[in-house]
């Protein structure tokens, strides 16, 4: 939403923050003990993913990023959060409908974005793997 503003959405709500997503995500990091980049080292670590790694927050949540993270037009998803992942026929751009009714537009391709649900599932799988 714009350069400093966040539309973040809930089971039962929606919010505008004042912050950029990396921010938030960022901002997560450090409330969990932790920060971004060894939260990143992590996931690549388990994964060997090199570009646009999921990451997991506090109580295991995991998210991944819809396009680099480095770009301003990212946007973070809970890969719990989504319901139904298709293609916006009038242009080619996917949408995501979460598990509220909720549906998303984005410009990555169906292809961009279910590669990253794969990662961050892969992702999820591989950590409870670890914990077992």
């Amino acid at each position: 939403m714009g350069d400093n503003n966040s539309l973040i959405y809930e089971v039962d709500k929606m919010l505008v923050i004042n912050n950029k997503p990396n921010n938030i995500i960022k901002s997560n990091c450090i409330l969990d003990g932790s920060s971004y980049q060894i939260r990143v080292d992590y996931s690549r670590n388990i994964t060997g993913n090199m570009y646009k790694s999921p990451i997991v927050l506090n109580n295991n949540i995991i998210f991944f990023p819809t396009c680099s993270p480095r770009l301003k037009e990212v946007s973070w998803i809970n890969i719990k959060s989504i319901n139904k992942l298709s293609i916006n026929k009038d242009n080619k751009s996917s949408i995501i409908e979460l598990i509220n009714g909720n549906q998303l537009y984005f410009k990555e391709s169906l292809w961009t974005l279910n590669n990253q649900i794969l990662k961050a599932s892969r992702f999820e799988f591989l950590l409870r793997k670890k914990d077992a």
